[in-house]
C-alpha cells in the first residue's frame, strides 16, 4: 500500500541532499554570520543554497505534473522553464527541458542500464539486449521518429522494473505501471532525490492514469498510448518525457538490481560446501556467503568510519540503524541476518562480525591511527575473534591495511 505523502517538497529534497542535516546546519549558522571579510563568502554560498532549495521547491511540482522527471535536470534549465510556466507558456516549458535529454545524456541514461545487474547470467544478457533496443529507441528519437522512440522506451521501463524487483527464486517481479497494490512496484527511496515521493512516486500515478476514450491530444500517459487511445503522442516533447522518466527509473533500479545480486548469491549453493581446502590464491573453496557477508561488513564499517573521523573515537550504538533485518536484507542477508557489532572498552577500535552458512568467520575491524586516519583490518577464521584489532592486532594479520585471501573476492 502506497504511504502518504506526510512531508513537504522541501522536507524531502532536503532529506535526500543532507540527510543528517548537518549541512543544513551549516548553512544557516553561515547565514547569521557577520557581513564583511572574512564571512562574505560563507554567507554568500549559504545564500546560493537556500536559492537553489527555494527554486526546486517552488517548481518540483508544476513540472512533475507535466511528467518531467527533474531530479537530474540543471538547475538553470528549471529555472528557465520555471520562468515560462510563470508567463503560462507551458510548450515553451516543456521545449526547455526536453533540451536537456539531448544525444549525451540519453546515451549516459542507456549506458546505465548496461550496467545494471540482477544477479543471474541470463539476466546480464537480457540487460545487454535492452540497452540495444534503447540504443535503437535513441536514433529514433534523434531522427524525430517519436512514436517508435516512446513505444521502446516504454517497454524497457517496465522491463526494467519488473527484472530488478523479481525475487531471488524467481518469483514474477514487480510493474511500473500497474495500478494494482500486489503488482505495483514501490519506487520510494526517501535518501534518493531521484526517488522522493515527490518525484518517481508521483510520476508512477499519473503515467499509469487512465484514457477512456479516442483521442488525439497529445497525452503522454503511458494507457493511452500502449491500448490505441492516443493517436497524436509521438511528439518531441513526449519522447523527450519518457526518457526523463527511463533516468529516474534506472537511477532507482541500479541499487535494487545489486541487492538482489547479493541475495541471489547468498542463496547459491556450492559444489565445494563442507570443504576445508583452499584454491590456488588462498581462499577457501566453501566460500559460500562471503560475497555477500563481505559486503555488509563493508557498509557497516564505513558509516563506523564516517562516525570516528568525526569524533575521534569507535561506537557500535552509532550503526544501530543499519543493524535492522529491513536493512541488511538490502544487503543480501536472510533475517536474522547474524552480523553483531562490537566496540573496545576504551573505544579505540570497532569492529562487525559475521558467522556465514559454511561455518568460517569474516570479521571487519577499524582503529585510529596516529595521525587520525582510521586503519582498516580484517579477521578470516574458524572461530570468532575474541577482541578488537587494537587488543589483539596477532589475530587480525598484525598490520592494517592488508587483506588477507578470504578478504579478496569479486
Amino acid at each position: 500500500m502506497k504511504s502518504p505523502i506526510t512531508a513537504s517538497i522541501r522536507v524531502q529534497v532536503l532529506r535526500a541532499l543532507d540527510p543528517d542535516g548537518r549541512m543544513q546546519r551549516d548553512i544557516e549558522a553561515a547565514r547569521h554570520l557577520p557581513a564583511g571579510a572574512p564571512f562574505d563568502e560563507l554567507r554568500r554560498v549559504a545564500a546560493e543554497y537556500e536559492a537553489n532549495i527555494a527554486l526546486a521547491e517552488r517548481y518540483w511540482q508544476p513540472l512533475t505534473e507535466r511528467g518531467w522527471g527533474i531530479a537530474n535536470v540543471g538547475l538553470d534549465v528549471i529555472r528557465e522553464a520555471g520562468a515560462l510556466l510563470d508567463a503560462n507558456d507551458a510548450n515553451g516549458a516543456d521545449a526547455v527541458v526536453a533540451a536537456w535529454f539531448d544525444d549525451q545524456w540519453i546515451a549516459r541514461i542507456i549506458a546505465r542500464v548496461g550496467i545494471l545487474q540482477d544477479g543471474t547470467p541470463d539476466g546480464r544478457r537480457t540487460f545487454e539486449q535492452r540497452q540495444r533496443l534503447l540504443n535503437q529507441a535513441a536514433r529514433h528519437h534523434l531522427a524525430g521518429e517519436y512514436a517508435a522512440s516512446i513505444l521502446i522506451v516504454l517497454s524497457q521501463l517496465e522491463g526494467i522494473t519488473a527484472q530488478v524487483t523479481a525475487s531471488p527464486e524467481g518469483a514474477q517481479g514487480r510493474l511500473f505501471f500497474s495500478k494494482r497494490t500486489d503488482r505495483k512496484a514501490d519506487v520510494v527511496d526517501p535518501s534518493d532525490l531521484a526517488s522522493i515521493q515527490a518525484s518517481l512516486d508521483r510520476l508512477q500515478d499519473l503515467y499509469s492514469e487512465g484514457v477512456t476514450k479516442a483521442q488525439a491530444e497529445g497525452s503522454w500517459l503511458r494507457h493511452g498510448i500502449a491500448h490505441g487511445q492516443e493517436v497524436a503522442f509521438d511528439t518531441f516533447a513526449n519522447s523527450s518525457k519518457y526518457w526523463s522518466l527511463l533516468d529516474l527509473v534506472v537511477q532507482w533500479a541500479m541499487p535494487r538490481g545489486h541487492e538482489r545480486s547479493l541475495k541471489v548469491d547468498a542463496s547459491r549453493g556450492s559444489p565445494h560446501a563442507g570443504s576445508q581446502e583452499l584454491n590456488e590464491r588462498g581462499r577457501r573453496l566453501d566460500d559460500r556467503e562471503f560475497r555477500v557477508t563481505r559486503n555488509a561488513l563493508y557498509e557497516v564499517c564505513s558509516h563506523q568510519a564516517s562516525w570516528a573521523r568525526r569524533t575521534r573515537h569507535f561506537d557500535a550504538r552509532a550503526s544501530e540503524e543499519l543493524m535492522t533485518n529491513e536493512a541488511m536484507e538490502k544487503r543480501g542477508l536472510r533475517a536474522p541476518h547474524g552480523v553483531t557489532t562490537h566496540t573496545s572498552a576504551d573505544r579505540s577500535s570497532f569492529w562487525a562480525q559475521r558467522q556465514t552458512v559454511s561455518g568460517w568467520w569474516l570479521a571487519r575491524g577499524l582503529t585510529l591511527n596516529e595521525l587520525g586516519f582510521v586503519d582498516v583490518w580484517y579477521y578470516s577464521g574458524q572461530a570468532t575473534p575474541t577482541s578488537g584489532p587494537s587488543q589483539d592486532p596477532d589475530q587480525w594479520g598484525r598490520h592494517p591495511n592488508s587483506a588477507p585471501p578470504d578478504w579478496q573476492g569479486d
